[in-house]
């Protein structure tokens, strides 16, 4: 989850309001707060750091989530990232970089 205008935050509040209890993740401390100000709303989440670049914090991510409710049900993957120095060519040059 980004910020309240992400399509993650929007399956975020539907899916917790016909009772799914969700794990929400978020990309660095710039973030922290703004998904833990609007994972308040939702029925006792599980929020953790998850930088999808580093595998070591992936593998983490998926510990804690087998700990504390044995498996997944359902994942929803809004990443998208590219590096700024790419992001003027991204569509032309596709996602993939080097």
């Amino acid at each position: 989850i980004a910020n309240k205008r992400s399509i993650s935050w929007a399956i975020a509040q539907a899916a917790s309001a016909d009772g799914a209890r969700l794990a929400v993740t978020y990309q660095g401390e710039r973030l922290e707060e703004n998904v833990r100000d609007l994972s308040a709303t939702l029925t006792d989440p599980l929020i953790l750091p998850c930088d999808v670049t580093v595998d070591a914090q992936i593998d983490s991510v998926f510990a804690a989530i087998d700990k504390e409710f044995g498996g997944l049900d359902f994942v929803v993957h809004g990443a998208a990232f590219a590096p700024r120095a790419r992001r003027a060519c991204f569509y032309r040059a596709g996602w993939r970089w080097t």
